[in-house]
């Protein structure tokens, strides 16, 4: 599908009677029976109960068959959970005793749940394992407090460029922008190729997916739009940044420029990049979702790269999944067999088939995984140097409609006021971070 994670994150607050009523079905597929099998325990048996959100399914489902298949004492029971319900479903059963023994969720969303206790220590497996130098450091970060790791990557959903090269080739150009002036120049001169025609696509009422396409030109120029390690102490960092400046300017002249369709202001993500995939648009940001959902022949015509940064460098937002095991999980042993089966170099090369990217390093430099996947490579190059927001407050900040980034997005781009629009997400920002814009 071409609408991701991105466009379906929660929007709206739960009411107290639907998390009373999500107590009900939340711990559905929790085992109460399963012997206590802690971390370090060896040659664990029993279930495993494995949540994890639905957009992952087609990949989930192929490595819990092989893992139940190669593991005669050990049983892994899937819960799909809809992507929009996982976080308040594990709101909700943390809250009890009877709590699943691995998470595969969204990986922006875990700090919360790792500041709030409800996590496992994993530093000594990670370490014992021998294979945390293979994976994605980007999202081990965000599963990291304090120095201790609280989780694993699992799935990797890079966000690239994509551009027709048909279209390309007619307007005389030879490679995809290495900056984001070349990227409107580029998709002037697609532009002009005629009236139907247009330079780029984005979703521009649809937060999630402006986080996801929008902040990797800031990472590419090591900015951002907060800073501070410490989750309590974190800064917004918006008026006087140059490169968001920069950034901002860009999408605000393809949209008065008319390099852009007009339903981009409005498209909250059920329309993103459908439009691209029609063949007339030249160029377009998103997730692998998009190359997935082309036509054999349309998949043909789509070249990939990095998303360019401001003034040059690549980056990519670091989207996907992380493992996690709660802290109350009755068979967290067997939970940590699992997460290293499933980060194990054959189980993440079925990644590709389900429109995702593995999270393994060592893949990258696989000739045959790579000739047999080229579109996984641009994501995972600019990975290294990729980035998500690191905060407890994602959600509110990135996600909302209503919220600081989409209000200074709209503001500058198709109010074209891009000083006013940074001096309001500075405001915007300073309150989610220090708690009382919540």
């Amino acid at each position: 599908m071409v609408q991701t994670r991105r466009a379906r994150r929660i929007t709206t607050l739960i009411t107290a009677t639907t998390v009373t009523a999500l107590v009900a079905v939340g711990t559905a597929g929790c085992s109460t029976a399963q012997k206590a099998e802690p971390l370090g325990a060896k040659n664990p048996t029993g279930t495993i109960q494995l949540w994890e959100r639905a957009g992952i399914d087609p990949w989930t489902k192929k490595v819990v068959a092989a893992f139940n298949a190669s593991h005669k004492n050990l049983k892994v029971v899937l819960t799909s959970i809809n992507d929009a319900q996982i976080n308040t479903k594990l709101s909700t059963v943390f809250r009890t005793n009877n709590v699943p023994d691995v998470v595969l969720a969204d990986d922006v969303d875990g700090l919360p749940y790792i500041q709030s206790g409800n996590m496992a220590n994993l530093t000594s497996q990670l370490d014992a394992s021998g294979m945390k130098s293979d994976l994605s450091a980007p999202q081990l970060k965000l599963a990291t407090l304090n120095g201790k790791v609280y989780g694993t990557p699992a799935v990797l959903d890079a966000s690239v460029l994509f551009y027709n090269k048909a279209l390309f080739a007619k307007a005389g150009l030879t490679a995809p922008p290495s900056t984001l002036d070349e990227l409107v120049t580029d998709a002037q001169k697609i532009r002009e190729l005629g009236s139907s025609t247009y330079g780029f696509n984005f979703a521009g009422n649809c937060a999630g997916c402006l986080t996801f396409t929008v902040l990797p030109s800031l990472y590419a120029d090591k900015s951002d739009v907060f800073t501070g390690s410490d989750l309590t102490k974190q800064t917004a960092t918006i008026e006087g940044n140059t490169v968001l400046q920069k950034t901002l300017q860009a999408y605000q002249t393809i949209w008065k420029d008319g390099l852009a369709p007009k339903s981009v202001q409005s498209d909250n993500g059920s329309l993103w990049n459908k439009n691209f995939l029609g063949g007339n648009i030249g160029m377009a940001t998103g997730g692998l979702g998009t190359y997935s959902a082309a036509s054999a022949a349309m998949k043909k015509n789509i070249g990939i790269a990095p998303i360019p940064g401001a003034t040059g460098g690549i980056s990519t937002y670091i989207g996907g999944a992380n493992f996690g095991i709660p802290a109350k999980a009755k068979n967290q042993a067997g939970a940590w067999e699992y997460i290293k089966f499933a980060s194990g170099k054959k189980m993440q090369a079925l990644l590709p088939s389900a429109g995702f990217a593995p999270i393994r390093n060592d893949l990258v430099n696989d000739k045959s995984f790579t000739s047999a996947n080229p579109e996984v490579v641009p994501g995972l190059t600019a990975a290294a140097t990729g980035s998500a927001p690191f905060t407890l407050y994602h959600n509110q900040l990135f996600s909302l409609e209503a919220g600081p980034w989409q209000t200074m997005f709209t503001k500058a781009v198709f109010g074209g006021d891009v000083a006013g629009a940074m001096k309001q997400g500075q405001t915007g920002f300073t309150s989610v971070l220090s708690g009382s814009g919540n």
